[in-house]
């Protein structure tokens, strides 16, 4: 999942960094202000959400088998850092995989 929203913050990061600048600019009345900043960001992060569909469908088996091992431990988490692992291992191969298709496709 990191990965996912590491490629929709890579993908999003300039209007990220626009609506944060001008909420810092805008303290007192930022709401009104930057509603444009707003949705640029929103739409952003809304276009490319199929990387976070992406990994849930294609990383299905990881997500469960860390969601088991984080319930069968849940006083000790530390012992599903493995299955974390394949989960995060999973959505960077699922997203780069799909950039490239997107890469080599006309």
């Amino acid at each position: 999942m990191e990965a996912a929203l590491s490629a929709v913050s890579e993908k999003c990061g300039t209007e990220f960094k626009n609506f944060q600048h001008c909420v810092a600019a805008n303290r007192d009345n930022w709401e009104e202000v930057c509603r444009p900043q707003k949705a640029d960001f929103a739409k952003c992060t809304s276009e490319n959400m199929q990387f976070m569909d992406l990994v849930r469908e294609g990383c299905f088996l990881e997500i469960r088998q860390y969601e088991r091992c984080l319930k069968e431990n849940r006083t000790e988490p530390t012992l599903c850092e493995e299955k974390r692992k394949q989960v995060l291992d999973c959505g960077d191969t699922v997203i780069r995989n799909n950039q490239e298709d997107s890469e080599n496709t006309p």
